[in-house]
């Protein structure tokens, strides 16, 4: 019989706990919402990145990353929005927020049509005026078995040839790369690919 009371105080102790936490997040959702309708939009988009890395619920997060979407939106950080964005349009199953989500995106790509992240990521080690110099600092980095590449760029009536080696998928793995670099003596600087 103790087994038993202990075992249903406990049932009820969590979902006490349970409804507690609810009524918490609800509260800073509203703190969220307030914040926007004030056009306070950063302090708004704050909050929706603290709530959204905090919670698991999948209908609570799309609530914040609609909302989160809207706050980005206003500020013009078209990257940060279209994250929270997509996650509505993949996750949530209220086909008006969806709709919604879908004309911000639209609202987006027309406002900023080159909003693409990178696929890929670099380190460029080298900028020089001379293709000579970048030949040289190329041949350089092949003679280690690097892979190396020169990138010509125009700029005005001079070209710019840029010395960038690797090919990573992501952002971190370029910049441990480059802190391999720097110990090597060499200063590198992440761009994409």
């Amino acid at each position: 019989m103790k087994r038993c009371s202990a075992i249903l105080l406990i049932f009820f102790l969590s979902l006490f706990l349970i409804a507690n936490d609810a009524h918490a997040i609800n509260k800073k959702l509203e703190l969220a919402e307030r914040l926007y309708l004030q056009d306070d939009y950063r302090a708004a988009a704050y909050e929706c990145d603290r709530l959204f890395s905090g919670h698991k619920k999948a209908a609570f997060k799309c609530e914040i990353a609609y909302l989160g979407g809207l706050s980005y939106l206003k500020l013009d950080e078209f990257v940060k929005a279209k994250k929270y964005f997509e996650y509505v349009i993949d996750i949530s199953k209220d086909e008006i927020i969806v709709r919604e989500a879908g004309s911000a995106l639209g609202y987006i790509q027309e406002k900023s049509p080159s909003i693409k992240e990178p696929q890929f990521y670099c380190a460029q080690v080298g900028s020089f005026k001379s293709k000579r110099n970048a030949d040289r600092l190329y041949k350089k980095f092949k003679r280690r078995k690097y892979t190396v590449r020169i990138e010509e760029k125009q700029s005005g009536r001079v070209t710019i040839y840029k010395v960038k080696i690797g090919k990573f998928k992501t952002r971190k793995e370029a910049v441990v790369f480059a802190g391999k670099l720097k110990r090597i003596g060499y200063q590198a600087a992440i761009t994409a690919y």
